[in-house]
């Protein structure tokens, strides 16, 4: 503190502005951070989380395409069409190996790799079946192969391949929700802590500007104290003067210094005019006696 007050007025100044942008400064950098960690977050719960979800969901889409595209194969005894509904088996297939590729290298915990694996067992399963069902359609074995596939055994691979893939789906959603919870529990952080840096960044601030400010005030104040105590003195209002007591060495101390050795020597010229008055008007009334032999010292 006693630094400080030592300080010049421009450096006491500066640093009381300079304690008033740190804070701010600080804050908009906490706020830079934390910002970019929110939208890092919710980038990942768009982009990662809901695009793995969205994903799982198409594979459920089409392998509930695929089943019904066998079962139109029943129905359809025209070649052409047949062959269509074939090419479309095929590139449904296609899109969920790519599907499946994009969530075997996107999902990273432990939990959701069993749940993949677990669904792509359910899925060899159930294509192993389907593979079957169109080899007996295409030998001519119709009602076998319809029996095949409308059958129990069938019936729970397609339950259990749901099963299976919901459960991803569940999964990744719960991860979904969990960073967006997340993301929510940051963004309130942000702006508690910016509140809070804000609060402390202008209770600092006033607290260097009111101090700041009394330093100056008070300065001054033992400045026009110290003159008023000496013009009292000029004007025989008191019989002697007192110097500013200013202790520092700001440029009020340096005003002050120059202002008492100003004093001093006004001081001890007045009360050398004034000891020479009080001689000279003893001699005056000396004379008046009729004593010519005094004389001023």
């Amino acid at each position: 503190m006693q630094a400080f007050r030592n300080a010049k007025t421009r450096t006491k100044i500066i640093i009381a502005f300079l304690v008033l942008l740190i804070p701010f400064i600080i804050i908009a950098l906490h706020s830079v951070r934390s910002t970019q960690n929110l939208a890092d977050n919710m980038d990942n719960v768009i982009n990662d989380k809901m695009k793995k979800v969205i994903m799982a969901e198409k594979f459920i889409i089409n392998t509930t395409r695929i089943q019904q595209n066998i079962r139109e194969i029943f129905l359809i005894n025209d070649a052409v069409q047949t062959a269509r509904i074939y090419e479309t088996i095929k590139e449904v297939r296609a899109d969920n190996e790519k599907i499946r590729e994009t969530l075997v290298s996107s999902i990273k915990s432990e939990e959701g790799k069993k749940l993949l694996v677990k669904s792509d067992e359910s899925n060899k399963d159930l294509i192993k079946l389907n593979e079957k069902v169109l080899e007996l359609k295409n030998a001519d074995k119709k009602q076998e192969a319809i029996d095949m596939l409308i059958g129990d055994n069938s019936r729970n691979l397609r339950m259990n391949q749901r099963k299976s893939l919901q459960d991803l789906v569940d999964f990744q959603k719960e991860l979904a929700k969990k960073s967006g919870e997340d993301a929510l529990e940051l963004a309130k952080q942000t702006a508690w802590s910016i509140s809070i840096f804000s609060l402390i960044g202008i209770v600092l601030s006033i607290s260097v500007m009111l101090i700041t400010l009394n330093m100056i005030v008070s300065s001054l104040s033992s400045i026009q104290q110290g003159l008023n105590r000496f013009f009292s003195f000029l004007n025989r209002e008191t019989e002697k003067t007192e110097f500013i007591n200013l202790n520092s060495e700001d440029e009020f101390g340096q005003m002050a210094i120059v202002i008492n050795e100003n004093i001093e020597r006004i001081q001890k010229g007045v009360e050398e005019d004034r000891k020479l008055i009080d001689e000279t008007i003893t001699v005056l009334g000396e004379f008046e006696q009729g004593d010519l032999c005094q004389r001023l010292e």
